[in-house]
Order: C-alpha cells, then structure tokens, then sequence
C-alpha cells in the first residue's frame, strides 16, 4: 500500500498540532489520542493502492465511486459517480491516449451528492485526443484538485493523472466511437483501473 506524500504532510501537520494544543489545556491524553486517531486516517484516506490494468481494449474506471448517472445521446456516453469519504480519491486514465488539455473550472463548493448543482463547484477538467473527457469536481469538504499530469502526456489505461482531497465527483464522456457496449448503470460500485466501464469490440 502507496500512500500520496500529501497525505503524510496532513498527518504530521495534524499530530503536530494537537501536540501543542495537549500543552496549553487539560485533557492531555485525550487530545493526543484525538490526534493520532485524526492524522491516521488523513494518511490513510490518501492511500493509493496497486491496480492491475490488464484489461486490453477496455475503458477503466477512472475513480472509485458509486455510479449515480449513465445517459447516452447520439454522440456521447456520460456517466458521473459520486465519491464518498471511505473511497479511494486516485484520479487514473480511462484508456490507452494522450492528454491534449488540462483545465480548471467552475467556483461553488457545494455537496457532491447534489447531482446537477455540484458539477458548478471548483473542478479539473481532462481531455484526451481520443475525444474522451474526465472532470473531477470538489464537494462541500473536498477544496483541493490536485493534477498528476501534463497536457501532451501519453497514458495507458489505469495511469495516475491526478488525486481529489477528500469526498467528491467525477464526470465521465466518452465518444461512442470509443465503445461498442456500456458494462455499468446506476447505483453500480466500480474501482478505478480495474473496473471495467465498457469495450470496443474489435
């Protein structure tokens, strides 16, 4: 198990300050307690662990989650998946392409559970020269999106691009060129780079 250097910089930030804070008051025991329990899990909520992308010609996950939405027009397959505080927050790529833009978007902070109105919060928007699409938006708690990434970036299937601090949203649109048939629907849990969303059929 990998864990984000950020995830070890909140930890010690957190210990280290209710350290000081167990100096000035009573209640010793029981803040140092509060602290460890505290930046224990800030280091383990930005865990990281191993994926084996092995699934040739398929489109991964791009995050852990439940899925909340699958709607297709005629071009278009979207799909958005909601990340919970206990889900791993690694942002991977979807498939084998490059990166042609990176960006960042929107302002609002409100809860990634509200569907429609969260995908105005702050965001970090993916494009790849496949014309697929990868946006992660921040939640009520989650105000830091962090890129692993650089546009022109070749990736494969299952590579970090980026990381989500804390509970948040991914929105997903991928060219029907790109798949033949969709794997998941709503309330559907998947894990990134290994989950399978869907296949080109060859």
């Amino acid at each position: 198990m990998e864990f984000k250097k950020r995830g070890y910089k909140l930890a010690i930030v957190t210990f280290s300050f209710f350290i000081m804070l167990s100096g000035l008051v009573n209640y010793k025991k029981a803040l140092v307690t509060l602290g460890v329990f505290i930046s224990s899990f800030m280091l383990w909520f930005h865990r990281n662990p191993n994926r084996e992308a092995d699934q040739s010609g398929s489109h991964l996950s791009p995050v852990d989650g439940k899925i909340q939405e699958v709607n297709e027009d005629d071009d278009t397959i979207r799909i958005s998946i909601y990340l919970g505080l206990t889900d791993v927050h690694t942002v991977r790529s979807m498939s084998d392409t490059q990166i042609t833009s990176i960006e960042r978007g929107g302002s609002g902070n409100y809860p990634a559970l509200l569907k429609n109105i969260s995908e105005k919060n702050n965001s970090l928007n993916y494009s790849f020269n496949n014309g697929d699409e990868i946006s992660v938006f921040t939640g009520f708690l989650a105000r830091r999106l962090v890129n692993e990434s650089n546009t022109g970036d070749y990736v494969v299937a299952g590579d970090e691009i980026g990381f989500i601090s804390f509970g948040s949203r991914c929105v997903i649109h991928i060219d029907k060129c790109n798949l033949d048939e969709v794997y998941v629907s709503e309330g559907d849990y998947v894990k990134s780079g290994s989950s399978v969303i869907g296949v080109k059929k060859e």
